[in-house]
């Protein structure tokens, strides 16, 4: 019977160790409680990505170059932030670009997203015809404007219309559009204005088809960043050691290309089609990032309210902090 009693105990003893090399437990240093990488993980594990074909936020096709080859890198290109986080609440993805606005969104429709670093900074433009007798925003009363609704351009306009006096329900026309479609539309007539992104609006400005009416970026107090690399909470427990990959890689090929805007602008027109000068020329208007911090936190905060004000969602966030995770751009700093 002691026999039994001491294998049984031997037996648990095992079972607690291997269960605290796995998971990890206790606290760091300061007293903080310890994320430990889930030892069991595969360091050359492929990992997914998905991301939209367009030059800022291409830098996926690049991270493994920049993993010295210990990881393969999978990207699918997508149109939107929305089919971007199916995939990646589907596990089709272990990681995928989203606008800032539809990531903090889908944060408060209680999907488990987490922000890990920015893809890229501006990048907007309210985009009228080139003979358009539009020429301030309080012109828009009546007419047709373009926006893309899962974007952070999407509430840029309505900001920019409620500033304005304009109710974007009853004195303008809301119409969903493609950014690559937003300058036939207007050269067709079918609409009136768009808020789009660049390098389409650099594009339709060197086409002569249009002109910019303004750039509505919000004030200091809420962040300019665009897009951010978006994560379930699960991976970024799980799949630990991948997503720093992931990061570290963005902040690699984001510091190569900004270095080197020329390279930049090649590569991007090799990958989308899209003239060199133009690709260029669209840095005028946008910054390519990776990097977040406290003051990002701060300032994305600042955005749910400003969200939350426009009646885009419903409530915001108790702890802003459950949706960014620093730590990944603190690893890649290292």
């Amino acid at each position: 019977m002691n026999q039994t009693k001491k294998k049984a105990s031997a037996l648990l003893a095992v079972a607690l160790a291997l269960t605290m090399i796995l998971t990890g437990c206790g606290k760091s240093g300061d007293g903080s409680s310890s994320k430990t990488v889930v030892s069991s993980e595969n360091p050359n594990q492929t990992a997914r990505v998905a991301t939209w074909q367009l030059p800022q936020t291409l830098q996926p096709h690049y991270y493994s170059q920049y993993l010295d080859g210990k990881r393969e890198i999978e990207v699918s290109n997508f149109m939107s932030s929305s089919d971007q986080l199916q995939a990646l609440l589907s596990d089709e993805v272990d990681a995928c670009g989203m606008s800032l606005t539809s990531a903090l969104e889908a944060a408060m429709d209680q999907k488990p997203v987490v922000i890990v670093c920015s893809l890229y900074s501006k990048g907007s433009a309210l985009v009228v015809g080139a003979d358009s007798d539009i020429q301030e925003a309080a012109d828009l009363e009546g007419k047709i404007i373009a926006c893309q609704k899962d974007s952070t351009q999407y509430v840029q306009l309505l900001n920019l219309l409620n500033e304005t006096g304009l109710d974007p329900q009853n004195d303008v026309t809301l119409q969903e559009a493609s950014p690559e479609n937003m300058e036939t539309l207007l050269k067709n007539g079918e609409i009136d204005a768009y808020c789009g992104i660049e390098p389409y609006v650099s594009q339709a400005v060197a086409n002569g088809t249009g002109k910019i009416l303004d750039t509505p970026y919000f004030d200091d107090e809420i962040t300019k960043t665009d897009s951010v690399l978006v994560t379930t909470r699960e991976n970024a427990e799980r799949k630990n050691l991948m997503i720093k990959d992931l990061v570290k890689a963005q902040k690699q090929v984001t510091d190569s290309f900004k270095e080197d805007p020329d390279k930049w602008a090649s590569e991007s027109a090799q990958q989308t089609g899209i003239d060199q000068d133009i690709i260029k020329a669209s840095l005028d208007n946008l910054e390519l990032t990776w990097e977040i911090d406290e003051d990002f936190v701060e300032q994305a905060k600042a955005l749910c309210d400003k969200m939350l004000e426009l009646g885009i969602i419903e409530d915001t966030p108790d702890d802003i902090w459950e949706y960014i995770d620093l730590s990944f751009v603190e690893y890649a700093n290292q």
